[in-house]
């Protein structure tokens, strides 16, 4: 539930970064596309390259401008954001997904279980009858649907898992299989994809596109932090044996280098390095266990001793002082980089932190318990109130201040640093419903 509680917070903020571009108006001959977009808020960013999914009071999806006018009309069952001048969408009377364009055209009728969003001119989709594939722009399919799952094309390359086997190949632009069959696969980055031939964990390798092998040494452990990096990898980055390989053993994690020598303690949970060199690390003691941070050296950072600590946002870090209880509260501090306490609860007018992504110069969410009502607001870091706690929901400002999503009688907005509405109160989300909405990086 701890981790759960985060990601509710975080879930909505988040997503409404989907888009991305640069809408012609903005351009004139005097600036470059990326000076401009580099220019553009958060908020603008969010509408200029097409249309922004929204959903209307009854749930149906459609698309909306940056005033908020529906500009293709609440119509489909569930929407995808625009993706290289397409937007999946799922027809209301049959719940298959098509495509449409930035006028609302359909391009590529409803047929498909599953759709993904346009990469390089391509995506996955599943078939009714289960199978994954790759079509192009026509709807015409590049690679035949008779695998379990797909991804996209990368490099040159997409990973298929087979459909009675459950072994993985990687084809070419032309559907063929060029190398396989992999107990494990993953796409090409910078060149090299990692493999393993067998179940063992630690018997992964790269493969150029070539098929020369490469072990596990410098040089690929550089290519796997910069994999992760680019965030192409996350799900897989105990796999880099730089930091030390996590896994699984008799119910505790503990870090492996290269050679399968232990090169931590045991830990209940241990997760893979952030960008400042700092994983979660999770202890037990009897029946409860506690969060804390350490060092690449597994080092504490932060000394384990709370009930959950999520990982820096922005350079902070959020901690949970006590085990939430159904209907009661938890206090939260904010710690930097050092783990100096730079934040707590204000307990004095029962104003409680909402945890979530955290920018210094930017409002914080929290919520107001007094009276036994909890209603949301925002605060400053030095406890005085910005914005009144009058929202049955805050989220989190972009990282710029342009806007935060707030909700209202079970409707979504947005509002500005002071408060002023931006859009006001009249959707049920702006983002993808999370059952529909899926992952681009593997259909299946």
């Amino acid at each position: 539930m701890r981790k759960e509680r985060l990601a509710l917070g975080l879930f909505l903020c988040t997503a409404v970064f989907f888009l991305s571009g640069c809408d012609k108006r903005f351009l004139t001959p005097k600036f470059s596309k990326k000076a401009v977009e580099d220019s553009l808020t958060a908020y603008e960013k969010l509408f200029a390259g097409a249309p922004h999914l929204a959903y209307d009071k009854e749930g149906r999806g459609g698309y909306i401008n940056k005033e908020g006018e529906w500009v293709i009309e609440a119509q489909y069952s569930a929407v995808k954001p625009f993706k290289e001048g397409y937007a999946a969408v799922q027809d209301v009377d049959t719940e298959l997904w098509g495509y449409i364009d930035v006028h609302g055209k359909t391009v590529i009728k409803p047929q498909f279980m599953e759709a993904g969003s346009f990469i390089n001119g391509s995506t996955a989709v599943r078939e009714p009858e289960g199978g994954c594939g790759i079509i192009d722009k026509r709807g015409k399919y590049i690679v035949e649907p008779i695998y379990k799952a797909i991804s996209y094309f990368k490099e040159g390359f997409a990973r298929a898992e087979d459909m009675e086997t459950g072994e993985y190949w990687l084809l070419n632009e032309e559907g063929e299989k060029v190398f396989g069959p992999y107990k494990g696969a993953f796409l090409f980055h910078d060149g090299k994809a990692l493999v393993k031939e067998t179940e063992e964990n630690r018997a992964w390798f790269f493969i150029d596109k070539k098929g020369k092998k490469y072990p596990f040494n410098e040089e690929v452990q550089i290519v796997m932090a910069k994999w992760y990096g680019d965030g192409d990898f996350w799900e897989n980055a105990y796999l880099d044996f730089s930091e030390g390989c996590p896994e699984l053993i008799n119910d505790s994690y503990v870090a492996f280098n290269e050679k399968g020598e232990a090169i931590s303690p045991e830990y209940k949970f241990l997760n893979f390095f952030d960008k400042n060199g700092y994983a979660n690390a999770t202890i037990q003691e009897g029946e409860d266990e506690f969060d804390g941070i350490v060092d690449k050296q597994y080092n504490w950072v932060i000394e384990p001793e709370y009930s959950a600590l999520y990982n820096f946002q922005y350079g902070y870090a959020i901690a949970e002082k006590k085990e939430w209880e159904e209907g009661g509260l938890v206090d939260y501090i904010v710690m930097d980089l050092k783990g100096n306490v730079v934040f707590t609860d204000w307990k004095e007018d029962e104003i409680m932190l909402y945890p979530a992504s955290l920018s210094k110069g930017n409002p914080l969410p929290a919520y107001t318990v007094k009276n036994d009502t909890r209603k949301h607001g925002y605060i400053d870091w030095d406890h005085s109130i910005l914005i009144p706690f009058k929202y049955d929901a805050a989220y989190s400002f972009a990282e710029d201040g342009s806007y935060a999503v707030v909700e209202k009688n079970g409707l979504y907005g947005m509002i500005d640093k002071k408060g002023n509405w931006i859009l006001k109160p009249k959707f049920v989300g702006f983002i993808e419903k999370p059952e529909d909405s899926g992952w681009d990086y593997d259909m299946g």
